[in-house]
């Protein structure tokens, strides 16, 4: 596809506070683990995707597979969904209380409908080149159409 950017696992931003690696930023929607130290409105790569381990809502206990979502009036992951904004799931059970849990980030969420639109446009957009045939079996596997092998 010519008009493709970048996966999208790791984007550079303008870090929005002074950030050390490892720290989760958040612009906007945008969300993601900084890969290293940045200046407040400094570029920083931010991880999207992956499992990370997160400063968390301390009196929570949290299940494996649990949604979670960022509460960034205090800066933990929490699985209180009002007001914060989705991140993922608990990658392993978090004890109450504990101050750092095992986050899965997504990277995206997205109903099943925009899954089945992208790898469609992807399909659509597709002549048959290898790379191109990559390009459409790497959108299914993001969507969760499709396993990874």
């Amino acid at each position: 596809m010519k008009n493709f950017i970048q996966s999208g696992a790791v984007v550079t931003v303008a870090a929005p506070a002074a950030v050390s690696s490892g720290d989760f930023v958040a612009v906007g929607a945008i969300c993601g683990v900084a890969q290293h130290d940045a200046a407040s409105g400094a570029d920083v790569s931010i991880v999207r995707q992956g499992a990370f381990t997160l400063p968390k809502t301390s009196a929570q206990a949290w299940s494996v597979g649990e949604k979670l979502y960022w509460d960034s009036g205090n800066a933990v992951v929490t699985s209180t969904a009002s007001g914060n904004t989705l991140i993922g799931a608990a990658h392993a059970a978090a004890a109450n209380p504990s101050s750092t849990g095992e986050v899965l980030l997504t990277g995206e969420v997205q109903s099943d409908a925009d899954a089945f639109g992208k790898a469609a446009f992807v399909a659509d957009a597709s002549a048959g080149s290898a790379a191109e045939i990559d390009a459409l079996r790497d959108a299914l596997i993001a969507a969760g159409l499709m396993a990874s092998s």
